[in-house]
């Protein structure tokens, strides 16, 4: 006799969308990530070179974010 796996919508579910109609964020919505400030503010954190900074935001620009 074999195994059943079953997939994610069997094991979860989301009851905030039995209600749900429309749009799950509203148009014109903004986030302000501010990965490159917080994490910063470590003190245990070593200052990356400006390169890498600009990279990681160009990077991030490509997710949307």
């Amino acid at each position: 006799m074999g195994a059943s796996n079953p997939g994610e919508p069997e094991l979860i579910y989301d009851w905030n969308e039995i209600a749900r109609k429309g749009r799950v964020i509203p148009k014109g919505v903004e986030f302000f990530d501010e990965t490159l400030r917080d994490g910063l503010q470590n003190p245990s954190v070593v200052d990356p070179e400006i390169e890498d900074k600009l990279k990681l935001i160009h990077l991030m620009d490509k997710l949307g974010i």
